[in-house]
């Protein structure tokens, strides 16, 4: 699925993005599955490894997917901010929220500058 502003060497670009295993699901679950097939697909995939109290999910994906991913935590954050909440009911906390969609972003940045 290629958006009109990228080229065919960005949308075949591959990124490893580090998300903790609780959030993804959460993200995933907020997902459209018709809509988002690929990306949930490369969730399915992730890579869990043990850290710390809990795990850490390392999701292979393409250009597009880390930015539909960016705008799943995005949109979260944007939710959380009119529902005048610092935590979802699943313990997520802002800050954490919006560390995550810099980290996602940084990478995106960095893989679009690079093709």
């Amino acid at each position: 699925m290629q958006t009109s502003d990228q080229t065919p060497e960005e949308e075949q670009t591959t990124l490893r993005l580090r998300v903790g295993q609780r959030m993804l699901n959460f993200l995933a679950g907020r997902l459209d599955p018709q809509a988002h097939a690929d990306l949930l697909a490369d969730i399915d995939q992730a890579e869990i490894r043990k850290a710390g109290a809990g795990a850490n999910a390392y999701v292979t994906t393409t250009l597009t997917g880390a930015q539909t991913l960016l705008r799943a935590v995005e949109d979260l954050y944007a939710d959380m901010q009119a529902k005048k909440v610092r935590t979802t009911q699943t313990g997520f906390r802002a800050h954490v929220v919006t560390a995550l969609a810099a980290e996602i972003n940084t990478i995106i940045t960095g893989a679009a500058d690079a093709a």
